[in-house]
Protein backbone atom coordinates (compact mmCIF):
# COMPACT_ATOMS: atom_id res chain seq x y z
CA UNK A 1 0.00 0.00 0.00
CA UNK A 2 2.87 2.33 0.70
CA UNK A 3 4.33 1.75 -2.74
CA UNK A 4 0.94 2.40 -4.33
CA UNK A 5 0.66 5.68 -2.49
CA UNK A 6 4.13 6.72 -3.68
CA UNK A 7 3.26 5.85 -7.27
CA UNK A 8 0.01 7.78 -7.13
CA UNK A 9 1.79 10.81 -5.64
CA UNK A 10 4.40 10.62 -8.41
CA UNK A 11 1.82 10.24 -11.20
CA UNK A 12 -1.62 11.25 -9.91
CA UNK A 13 -4.37 9.69 -12.04
CA UNK A 14 -8.06 10.63 -12.14
CA UNK A 15 -10.48 8.43 -10.22
CA UNK A 16 -12.68 7.77 -13.24
CA UNK A 17 -11.69 4.86 -15.46
CA UNK A 18 -12.61 6.77 -18.61
CA UNK A 19 -10.47 9.76 -17.67
CA UNK A 20 -7.63 7.46 -16.67
CA UNK A 21 -7.86 5.84 -20.08
CA UNK A 22 -8.02 9.24 -21.79
CA UNK A 23 -4.96 10.52 -19.89
CA UNK A 24 -2.93 7.40 -20.57
CA UNK A 25 -3.98 7.45 -24.24
CA UNK A 26 -2.89 11.10 -24.51
CA UNK A 27 0.52 10.30 -23.03
CA UNK A 28 0.91 7.37 -25.41
CA UNK A 29 -0.19 9.58 -28.32
CA UNK A 30 2.40 12.24 -27.41
CA UNK A 31 5.17 9.66 -27.09
CA UNK A 32 4.10 8.05 -30.34
CA UNK A 33 4.01 11.44 -32.04
CA UNK A 34 7.54 12.24 -30.85
CA UNK A 35 8.73 8.84 -32.08
CA UNK A 36 6.92 9.40 -35.37
CA UNK A 37 8.64 12.77 -35.71
CA UNK A 38 12.02 11.14 -35.17
CA UNK A 39 11.25 8.40 -37.68
CA UNK A 40 9.92 10.99 -40.13
CA UNK A 41 13.12 13.00 -39.76
CA UNK A 42 15.32 9.97 -40.38
CA UNK A 43 13.19 8.76 -43.31
CA UNK A 44 12.99 12.27 -44.73
CA UNK A 45 16.75 12.68 -44.49
CA UNK A 46 17.31 9.40 -46.31
CA UNK A 47 14.72 10.31 -48.95
CA UNK A 48 16.25 13.77 -49.47
CA UNK A 49 19.73 12.33 -49.83
CA UNK A 50 18.52 9.61 -52.20
CA UNK A 51 16.65 12.15 -54.35
CA UNK A 52 19.62 14.52 -54.42
CA UNK A 53 22.00 11.66 -55.21
CA UNK A 54 19.83 10.46 -58.09
CA UNK A 55 19.56 14.01 -59.42
CA UNK A 56 23.29 14.61 -59.05
CA UNK A 57 24.17 11.35 -60.78
CA UNK A 58 21.77 12.20 -63.63
CA UNK A 59 23.36 15.64 -63.99
CA UNK A 60 26.79 13.99 -63.81
CA UNK A 61 25.90 11.66 -66.69
CA UNK A 62 24.80 14.64 -68.76
CA UNK A 63 28.05 16.48 -68.03
CA UNK A 64 30.11 13.41 -68.94
CA UNK A 65 28.21 13.13 -72.24
CA UNK A 66 28.84 16.83 -72.84
CA UNK A 67 32.59 16.42 -72.30
CA UNK A 68 32.62 13.34 -74.55
CA UNK A 69 30.75 15.14 -77.31
CA UNK A 70 33.20 18.04 -77.11
CA UNK A 71 36.13 15.67 -77.50
CA UNK A 72 34.39 13.84 -80.34
CA UNK A 73 33.82 17.18 -82.10
CA UNK A 74 37.55 17.93 -81.77
CA UNK A 75 38.47 14.52 -83.14
CA UNK A 76 36.02 14.86 -86.02
CA UNK A 77 37.53 18.23 -86.93
CA UNK A 78 41.01 16.74 -86.72
CA UNK A 79 39.92 13.80 -88.89
CA UNK A 80 38.50 16.26 -91.43
CA UNK A 81 41.81 18.12 -91.63
CA UNK A 82 43.73 14.84 -91.88
CA UNK A 83 41.48 13.62 -94.69
CA UNK A 84 42.12 16.84 -96.60
CA UNK A 85 45.87 16.39 -96.28
CA UNK A 86 45.73 12.71 -97.15
CA UNK A 87 43.79 13.59 -100.28
CA UNK A 88 46.37 16.25 -101.20
CA UNK A 89 49.25 13.79 -100.79
CA UNK A 90 47.36 11.11 -102.65
CA UNK A 91 46.90 13.52 -105.59
CA UNK A 92 50.62 14.28 -105.58
CA UNK A 93 51.45 10.59 -105.64
CA UNK A 94 48.96 10.02 -108.45
CA UNK A 95 50.64 12.77 -110.50
CA UNK A 96 54.08 11.26 -109.91
CA UNK A 97 52.89 7.77 -110.84
CA UNK A 98 51.25 9.14 -113.99
CA UNK A 99 54.61 10.59 -115.07
CA UNK A 100 56.28 7.22 -114.48
CA UNK A 101 53.51 5.42 -116.35
CA UNK A 102 54.01 7.76 -119.34
CA UNK A 103 57.64 6.72 -119.73
CA UNK A 104 56.82 3.08 -118.98
CA UNK A 105 54.32 3.08 -121.87
CA UNK A 106 57.00 4.47 -124.17
CA UNK A 107 58.99 1.32 -123.47
CA UNK A 108 56.08 -0.95 -124.29
CA UNK A 109 54.58 0.96 -127.20
CA UNK A 110 57.52 2.80 -128.78
CA UNK A 111 60.30 0.36 -128.00
CA UNK A 112 62.28 2.82 -125.96
CA UNK A 113 65.05 1.37 -123.84
CA UNK A 114 64.02 0.65 -120.28
CA UNK A 115 67.08 2.13 -118.59
CA UNK A 116 66.96 5.30 -120.65
CA UNK A 117 63.23 5.85 -120.05
CA UNK A 118 63.63 5.18 -116.35
CA UNK A 119 66.55 7.59 -116.02
CA UNK A 120 64.71 10.30 -117.96
CA UNK A 121 61.60 9.91 -115.81
CA UNK A 122 63.59 10.13 -112.58
CA UNK A 123 65.53 13.12 -113.84
CA UNK A 124 62.39 14.97 -114.76
CA UNK A 125 60.77 14.21 -111.42
CA UNK A 126 63.94 15.33 -109.67
CA UNK A 127 63.64 18.67 -111.43
CA UNK A 128 59.97 19.23 -110.61
CA UNK A 129 59.86 17.60 -107.13
CA UNK A 130 60.78 20.79 -105.33
CA UNK A 131 58.19 22.76 -107.32
CA UNK A 132 55.25 20.51 -106.46
CA UNK A 133 52.75 21.41 -103.75
CA UNK A 134 54.26 18.73 -101.53
CA UNK A 135 57.81 17.36 -101.56
CA UNK A 136 58.20 14.11 -103.51
CA UNK A 137 60.91 11.49 -103.08
CA UNK A 138 61.29 8.11 -104.74
CA UNK A 139 62.96 5.05 -103.21
CA UNK A 140 64.29 2.21 -105.31
CA UNK A 141 64.15 -1.56 -104.67
CA UNK A 142 67.52 -1.47 -102.91
CA UNK A 143 66.22 1.20 -100.46
CA UNK A 144 68.34 3.91 -102.13
CA UNK A 145 66.92 7.43 -102.39
CA UNK A 146 66.63 8.05 -106.16
CA UNK A 147 64.76 11.37 -106.11
CA UNK A 148 64.59 13.88 -103.27
CA UNK A 149 64.15 17.69 -103.10
CA UNK A 150 67.37 17.82 -101.07
CA UNK A 151 70.23 16.71 -103.37
CA UNK A 152 72.27 15.63 -100.34
CA UNK A 153 69.84 12.80 -99.67
CA UNK A 154 69.97 11.35 -103.20
CA UNK A 155 71.88 8.10 -103.25
CA UNK A 156 71.54 7.49 -99.51
CA UNK A 157 69.70 4.51 -98.10
CA UNK A 158 66.31 5.11 -96.52
CA UNK A 159 67.43 2.94 -93.62
CA UNK A 160 69.86 5.69 -92.58
CA UNK A 161 66.99 7.96 -91.52
CA UNK A 162 66.03 6.94 -87.99
CA UNK A 163 64.19 8.44 -85.00
CA UNK A 164 65.64 9.07 -81.54
CA UNK A 165 65.05 5.43 -80.60
CA UNK A 166 66.98 4.18 -83.59
CA UNK A 167 63.98 2.95 -85.57
CA UNK A 168 63.83 3.56 -89.36
CA UNK A 169 61.49 6.42 -90.20
CA UNK A 170 60.01 5.13 -93.44
CA UNK A 171 60.50 1.36 -93.44
CA UNK A 172 57.14 0.40 -91.98
CA UNK A 173 55.20 2.64 -94.37
CA UNK A 174 57.28 1.53 -97.37
CA UNK A 175 56.69 -2.12 -96.55
CA UNK A 176 52.94 -1.52 -96.22
CA UNK A 177 52.92 0.24 -99.61
CA UNK A 178 54.62 -2.72 -101.32
CA UNK A 179 51.88 -5.06 -100.05
CA UNK A 180 48.96 -2.70 -100.64
CA UNK A 181 46.42 -3.03 -103.46
CA UNK A 182 47.51 -1.66 -106.87
CA UNK A 183 47.05 2.09 -107.02
CA UNK A 184 46.52 2.46 -103.27
CA UNK A 185 48.48 4.92 -101.15
CA UNK A 186 49.26 4.10 -97.53
CA UNK A 187 49.94 6.72 -94.86
CA UNK A 188 52.20 7.06 -91.87
CA UNK A 189 53.65 9.66 -89.50
CA UNK A 190 57.28 10.32 -88.66
CA UNK A 191 59.13 13.10 -86.78
CA UNK A 192 61.25 15.61 -88.66
CA UNK A 193 62.77 19.03 -87.97
CA UNK A 194 60.79 21.82 -89.60
CA UNK A 195 63.29 24.16 -91.32
CA UNK A 196 60.95 27.13 -90.80
CA UNK A 197 60.46 26.72 -87.06
CA UNK A 198 63.57 24.60 -86.31
CA UNK A 199 61.38 22.44 -84.11
CA UNK A 200 60.64 18.75 -84.26
CA UNK A 201 57.22 18.17 -85.82
CA UNK A 202 55.28 15.25 -87.23
CA UNK A 203 55.14 14.76 -90.99
CA UNK A 204 52.39 12.90 -92.79
CA UNK A 205 53.85 10.44 -95.33
CA UNK A 206 51.93 8.96 -98.28
CA UNK A 207 53.60 6.04 -100.10
CA UNK A 208 52.50 4.27 -103.30
CA UNK A 209 54.25 1.37 -104.96
CA UNK A 210 55.01 1.38 -108.71
CA UNK A 211 55.46 -2.34 -109.62
CA UNK A 212 56.89 -2.08 -113.18
CA UNK A 213 60.12 -0.48 -111.91
CA UNK A 214 59.81 -1.57 -108.24
CA UNK A 215 59.81 2.04 -107.10
CA UNK A 216 58.06 3.48 -104.05
CA UNK A 217 56.70 6.98 -104.66
CA UNK A 218 56.40 9.12 -101.54
CA UNK A 219 55.02 12.56 -100.70
CA UNK A 220 54.93 14.20 -97.26
CA UNK A 221 53.97 17.38 -95.43
CA UNK A 222 54.38 18.87 -91.97
CA UNK A 223 51.36 18.61 -89.67
CA UNK A 224 52.12 21.65 -87.50
CA UNK A 225 49.68 23.77 -89.45
CA UNK A 226 46.93 21.28 -88.61
CA UNK A 227 47.47 21.87 -84.91
CA UNK A 228 47.57 25.62 -85.53
CA UNK A 229 44.28 25.49 -87.42
CA UNK A 230 42.69 23.28 -84.78
CA UNK A 231 43.85 25.37 -81.80
CA UNK A 232 41.25 28.19 -82.20
CA UNK A 233 38.47 25.68 -82.73
CA UNK A 234 39.53 23.69 -79.69
CA UNK A 235 39.63 26.86 -77.60
CA UNK A 236 36.15 27.76 -78.82
CA UNK A 237 34.84 24.28 -78.01
CA UNK A 238 36.54 24.40 -74.60
CA UNK A 239 35.03 27.81 -73.86
CA UNK A 240 31.59 26.56 -74.80
CA UNK A 241 32.12 23.48 -72.61
CA UNK A 242 33.16 25.64 -69.65
CA UNK A 243 30.14 27.91 -70.09
CA UNK A 244 27.71 25.00 -70.25
CA UNK A 245 29.33 23.29 -67.25
CA UNK A 246 28.95 26.50 -65.21
CA UNK A 247 25.24 26.60 -66.08
CA UNK A 248 24.61 23.18 -64.50
CA UNK A 249 23.38 23.51 -60.90
CA UNK A 250 23.55 20.83 -58.23
CA UNK A 251 21.16 21.32 -55.28
CA UNK A 252 21.02 25.10 -54.57
CA UNK A 253 24.62 26.26 -54.64
CA UNK A 254 26.42 23.12 -55.81
CA UNK A 255 28.23 22.99 -59.12
CA UNK A 256 30.03 20.80 -61.67
CA UNK A 257 33.79 20.64 -62.15
CA UNK A 258 36.10 19.08 -64.74
CA UNK A 259 39.82 18.33 -64.34
CA UNK A 260 42.29 16.59 -66.63
CA UNK A 261 44.46 13.55 -65.89
CA UNK A 262 47.11 15.71 -64.22
CA UNK A 263 44.61 17.40 -61.92
CA UNK A 264 44.49 20.76 -63.72
CA UNK A 265 41.04 22.29 -63.32
CA UNK A 266 39.46 22.74 -66.75
CA UNK A 267 36.04 23.96 -65.57
CA UNK A 268 35.28 25.31 -62.08
CA UNK A 269 33.42 28.40 -60.79
CA UNK A 270 36.56 29.91 -59.21
CA UNK A 271 39.48 27.44 -59.47
CA UNK A 272 39.88 27.06 -63.26
CA UNK A 273 43.55 26.55 -64.11
CA UNK A 274 44.63 25.46 -60.63
CA UNK A 275 45.92 21.98 -59.83
CA UNK A 276 43.63 19.92 -57.60
CA UNK A 277 46.51 17.84 -56.23
CA UNK A 278 47.93 21.02 -54.69
CA UNK A 279 44.65 21.86 -52.92
CA UNK A 280 43.68 20.17 -49.66
CA UNK A 281 40.48 20.02 -47.65
CA UNK A 282 40.12 20.88 -43.99
CA UNK A 283 41.71 17.57 -42.98
CA UNK A 284 44.73 18.06 -45.23
CA UNK A 285 43.74 15.50 -47.89
CA UNK A 286 44.63 16.37 -51.52
CA UNK A 287 41.41 16.97 -53.42
CA UNK A 288 42.82 15.46 -56.60
CA UNK A 289 43.39 12.13 -54.85
CA UNK A 290 39.87 12.16 -53.40
CA UNK A 291 38.28 12.71 -56.80
CA UNK A 292 40.51 10.13 -58.49
CA UNK A 293 39.77 7.46 -55.86
CA UNK A 294 36.03 8.11 -56.12
CA UNK A 295 36.12 7.81 -59.93
CA UNK A 296 37.75 4.38 -59.67
CA UNK A 297 34.84 3.01 -57.63
CA UNK A 298 31.69 1.55 -59.30
CA UNK A 299 28.98 3.95 -60.40
CA UNK A 300 26.61 4.64 -57.51
CA UNK A 301 29.42 4.22 -54.98
CA UNK A 302 31.63 6.93 -56.45
CA UNK A 303 30.93 9.54 -53.78
CA UNK A 304 32.86 10.99 -50.86
CA UNK A 305 32.51 13.81 -48.33
CA UNK A 306 34.87 16.62 -47.48
CA UNK A 307 34.85 20.10 -45.93
CA UNK A 308 35.28 23.11 -48.20
CA UNK A 309 34.52 26.82 -48.43
CA UNK A 310 31.41 28.35 -49.96
CA UNK A 311 31.66 30.62 -53.00
CA UNK A 312 30.10 33.45 -51.00
CA UNK A 313 32.18 32.77 -47.86
CA UNK A 314 35.79 32.22 -48.87
CA UNK A 315 38.18 31.00 -46.22
CA UNK A 316 35.57 29.17 -44.12
CA UNK A 317 36.29 25.45 -44.61
CA UNK A 318 33.63 24.24 -42.17
CA UNK A 319 31.02 23.51 -44.83
CA UNK A 320 30.50 19.81 -45.45
CA UNK A 321 30.18 18.79 -49.09
CA UNK A 322 29.42 15.58 -50.93
CA UNK A 323 30.82 14.86 -54.40
CA UNK A 324 30.29 12.24 -57.11
CA UNK A 325 33.07 11.70 -59.67
CA UNK A 326 33.36 9.83 -63.01
CA UNK A 327 36.26 9.52 -65.43
CA UNK A 328 35.22 10.31 -69.00
CA UNK A 329 36.68 7.49 -71.17
CA UNK A 330 37.47 9.36 -74.40
CA UNK A 331 39.40 12.22 -72.79
CA UNK A 332 40.48 10.66 -69.50
CA UNK A 333 39.17 13.78 -67.74
CA UNK A 334 37.50 13.64 -64.34
CA UNK A 335 33.96 15.04 -64.21
CA UNK A 336 32.40 15.62 -60.79
CA UNK A 337 29.20 16.97 -59.27
CA UNK A 338 29.52 18.48 -55.81
CA UNK A 339 26.89 19.89 -53.45
CA UNK A 340 26.73 21.29 -49.92
CA UNK A 341 25.06 18.95 -47.43
CA UNK A 342 23.28 21.89 -45.80
CA UNK A 343 21.66 22.80 -49.11
CA UNK A 344 20.70 19.20 -49.73
CA UNK A 345 18.92 19.09 -46.37
CA UNK A 346 17.22 22.48 -46.78
CA UNK A 347 13.96 20.79 -47.78
CA UNK A 348 14.24 18.22 -45.00
CA UNK A 349 11.94 20.00 -42.45
CA UNK A 350 9.13 20.36 -44.97
CA UNK A 351 9.50 16.77 -46.10
CA UNK A 352 9.61 15.56 -42.48
CA UNK A 353 6.44 17.53 -41.70
CA UNK A 354 4.76 16.05 -44.77
CA UNK A 355 5.48 12.63 -43.29
CA UNK A 356 4.82 13.57 -39.65
CA UNK A 357 1.54 15.50 -39.95
CA UNK A 358 -0.41 12.66 -41.61
CA UNK A 359 1.00 10.30 -39.00
CA UNK A 360 -0.04 12.67 -36.20
CA UNK A 361 -3.50 13.04 -37.69
CA UNK A 362 -3.86 9.26 -37.87
CA UNK A 363 -2.75 8.97 -34.22
CA UNK A 364 -5.27 11.60 -33.05
CA UNK A 365 -8.12 10.00 -35.03
CA UNK A 366 -7.21 6.61 -33.63
CA UNK A 367 -7.03 7.99 -30.08
CA UNK A 368 -10.46 9.68 -30.46
CA UNK A 369 -11.97 6.51 -31.91
CA UNK A 370 -10.56 4.46 -29.04
CA UNK A 371 -11.90 6.99 -26.51
CA UNK A 372 -15.42 6.79 -28.01
CA UNK A 373 -15.20 3.01 -28.16
CA UNK A 374 -14.05 2.79 -24.56
CA UNK A 375 -16.80 5.19 -23.48
CA UNK A 376 -19.41 2.94 -25.10
CA UNK A 377 -17.81 -0.09 -23.51
CA UNK A 378 -17.94 1.31 -19.97
CA UNK A 379 -21.57 2.54 -20.28
CA UNK A 380 -22.96 -0.85 -19.09
CA UNK A 381 -20.48 -0.68 -16.23
CA UNK A 382 -21.86 2.73 -15.21
CA UNK A 383 -25.41 1.35 -15.36
CA UNK A 384 -24.40 -1.58 -13.18
CA UNK A 385 -22.70 0.78 -10.72
CA UNK A 386 -25.94 2.81 -10.43
CA UNK A 387 -27.88 -0.40 -9.72
CA UNK A 388 -25.31 -1.40 -7.09
CA UNK A 389 -25.66 1.96 -5.38
CA UNK A 390 -29.48 1.62 -5.35
CA UNK A 391 -29.26 -1.91 -3.91
CA UNK A 392 -26.85 -0.69 -1.25
CA UNK A 393 -29.57 1.82 -0.22
CA UNK A 394 -32.09 -1.01 0.13
CA UNK A 395 -33.87 -0.40 -3.21
CA UNK A 396 -34.43 -3.95 -4.43
CA UNK A 397 -36.90 -3.01 -7.13
CA UNK A 398 -34.24 -1.81 -9.55
CA UNK A 399 -32.89 -4.11 -12.26
CA UNK A 400 -29.72 -3.92 -14.38
CA UNK A 401 -30.21 -3.78 -18.21
CA UNK A 402 -29.57 -7.23 -19.66
CA UNK A 403 -29.29 -6.21 -23.32
CA UNK A 404 -25.51 -5.69 -23.21
CA UNK A 405 -23.60 -8.22 -25.28
CA UNK A 406 -20.85 -10.49 -24.07
CA UNK A 407 -19.47 -10.56 -20.55
CA UNK A 408 -21.35 -7.41 -19.44
CA UNK A 409 -24.72 -9.00 -20.32
CA UNK A 410 -23.73 -12.17 -18.44
CA UNK A 411 -22.72 -10.08 -15.39
CA UNK A 412 -25.98 -8.06 -15.52
CA UNK A 413 -28.17 -11.20 -15.66
CA UNK A 414 -26.42 -12.79 -12.68
CA UNK A 415 -26.58 -9.51 -10.78
CA UNK A 416 -30.34 -9.32 -11.40
CA UNK A 417 -30.60 -12.95 -10.24
CA UNK A 418 -28.87 -11.88 -6.98
CA UNK A 419 -31.31 -8.97 -6.59
CA UNK A 420 -34.28 -11.31 -7.04
CA UNK A 421 -32.90 -13.65 -4.37
CA UNK A 422 -32.37 -10.71 -2.03
CA UNK A 423 -35.93 -9.62 -2.74
CA UNK A 424 -37.15 -13.14 -1.89
CA UNK A 425 -35.14 -13.25 1.31
CA UNK A 426 -36.61 -9.90 2.32
CA UNK A 427 -40.15 -11.20 1.82
CA UNK A 428 -39.37 -14.29 3.89
CA UNK A 429 -37.95 -12.12 6.63
CA UNK A 430 -41.08 -9.96 6.65
CA UNK A 431 -43.35 -13.05 6.84
CA UNK A 432 -41.22 -14.42 9.67
CA UNK A 433 -41.58 -11.20 11.63
CA UNK A 434 -45.31 -11.11 11.02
Amino acid sequence: MKKTGQASSFLPLPQGTFWRFLLISSVIAVVTAVAAMGVAWVLGRNIVHDIQEEGSLAVLRSAVDLVGRTRIADEQMRAFYMDQRREALRSTNDYTVNVLQTYERQIRLQGRKSGEARATALARLGEVSSGLDHPVFIIGPDRLMLVHPNPEFVGRSSLEFRDTLGRPLFEETLEAARHARPGQSVFGLYPWVNPKTLRMELKLLAARYFPPWELTVCADMFMGDVEQDLAPRRLANLGELQARIREIMVAKTGYMLVMDQNGTMIAHPVLTGQNMFQLTDRDGRPLGELFREAAERPFGKNSFRYFWERPDDRGDFSNEKIAWCIREPTTGWYVAATAYVKDMEAELPRLALSIFLPSLGAILILAGALALLFRNLIRPVRDLIAVCQAVSRGELEVMAPEDSPGEMGFLARHFNFMIRRLRGLRKKEERRRL
